[in-house]
């Protein structure tokens, strides 16, 4: 296995064992269709592994071809991210891990409808893999979280009151979008992912967001830059 020179192998090794769900293999077309578009590790890891479940089981890898119709309405006619962001990650209650072939790793909440690309106007990045294991393999499971009206997080207690998740399904605020106060439990249901995140994403505008900056917000997604900022020229994937 590759691993940039992020994570040490054997630390990756016994995290992805960990997480294998074999329930869940890639499909059988899938490595062959998204190489030299992805990641080597994260091909890696569906060839070896399936589609596995990471940050405490709370996100599951997934085949991007399912999500490429939300992709392309959420980036339509974005100067950097159009055309070949793609959705890599489920999270629980619709967060999406995504991978640029020009940026590297995001990660797009629905509670905020912000989308974080760490590297997106840097001067440099981490390798591809590198990306993959220190941001996607180790994600923590905090990351992966809803909070309801008094502000108490709700993944566990709603893993016990509607039970596990599969497929594409996610834990769904009712109704869309997500309150920004919080939702009680109550009002959520287990829902079709790609589904929810569309009628969402119909009604909320993203922001591009870079938390290492101050101020972190960069732009909305579809728009241009402000004067003075843009994206670097890079291309991260092989």
């Amino acid at each position: 296995m590759t691993d940039g020179d992020g994570q040490p192998v054997l630390q990756l090794e016994a995290m992805l064992s960990a997480a294998s769900d074999h329930r869940r293999p890639a499909p059988a077309d899938a490595v062959a269709r998204w190489s030299g578009r992805l990641p080597p590790l994260l091909l890696d890891i569906w060839r070896r592994y399936g589609l596995v479940r990471l940050a405490g089981g709370r996100l599951r890898l997934v085949d991007p071809r399912r999500f490429e119709p939300l992709m392309g309405y959420v980036f339509h006619g974005d100067p950097d991210l159009a055309g070949d962001t793609h959705v890599i990650g489920l999270g629980d209650l619709g967060e999406l891990a995504l991978w640029s072939e020009r940026h590297g790793f995001g990660f797009l909440s629905p509670l905020t409808a912000a989308l974080e690309m760490p590297y997106i106007i840097a001067p440099d990045a981490p390798s591809a893999d590198t990306q993959i294991a220190d941001l996607l393999i180790a994600i923590p499971a905090s990351a992966i979280e809803a909070f309801d009206h008094q502000h108490q997080p709700l993944h566990d207690r709603l893993h016990q009151k509607l039970g596990r998740l599969d497929h594409d399904e996610i834990y769904a605020a009712t109704p869309v979008p997500p309150r920004l106060g919080g939702t009680p439990i109550e009002d959520y249901e287990i829902a079709d992912g790609p589904e929810w995140l569309e009628a969402v994403y119909a009604v909320m505008n993203v922001t591009l967001v870079d938390y290492q900056r101050d101020p972190f917000e960069l732009r909305m997604v579809g728009s241009a830059w402000p004067a003075g900022m843009a994206a670097t020229r890079k291309r991260m994937s092989p």
